[in-house]
């Protein structure tokens, strides 16, 4: 009773002693707050170790994404370059210039009677399109020869002129 009495800011000098049925009481009503209490701390306690685990994983799976993004914008990066290197590896256009003389003094010294026409008046055409002509139907050998394919020489397409801006 004292301590309850200090809690409440009273203070008295001269505290009469309890009979048995007032002492039951106040300790069970004592007890039932006591209770009362450390369940409701418990739970605070429980909430809050609930929620740092939560934040835990949620910093966990940040730094998983952030760590999958800086992967991915390396891998572009490294394609980038790749690109980059075959970009600067086409030749450009006084190599292929230079490439058709070549193939121009070829023909003149094997004495190609058709030369095709001017490699000037052939649209620019992608390499890929340069592709070998395939063998015309010929008509059957004898079983002894070979079969044959003429092979003709092909013609590089001009470069176009670059507009000017």
């Amino acid at each position: 009773m004292r301590t309850k009495m200090r809690i409440m800011g009273l203070q008295g000098a001269a505290i009469k002693p309890l009979n048995e049925e007032a002492a039951a009481e106040l300790g069970a009503e004592l007890l039932g707050e006591a209770t009362i209490f450390l369940l409701a701390s418990g739970c605070l306690v429980l909430e809050y170790w609930r929620h740092q685990k939560h934040q835990r994983h949620r910093q966990l799976e940040h730094s998983a994404a952030w760590d999958a993004l800086q992967d991915e914008v390396e891998h572009l990066s490294l394609m980038l370059e790749a690109l980059q290197a075959q970009v600067q590896a086409v030749p450009s256009q006084s190599a292929l210039e230079e490439l058709r003389a070549q193939l121009q003094e070829v023909r003149t010294q094997l004495g190609a009677r058709d030369a095709p026409p001017a490699p000037s008046a052939l649209p620019l055409v992608p390499p890929t399109a340069l592709a070998p002509p395939a063998c015309p139907a010929a008509p059957p050998a004898p079983p002894a020869a070979p079969p044959t394919c003429p092979v003709t020489p092909l013609a590089l397409p001009a470069p176009q002129a670059e507009p000017a801006k």
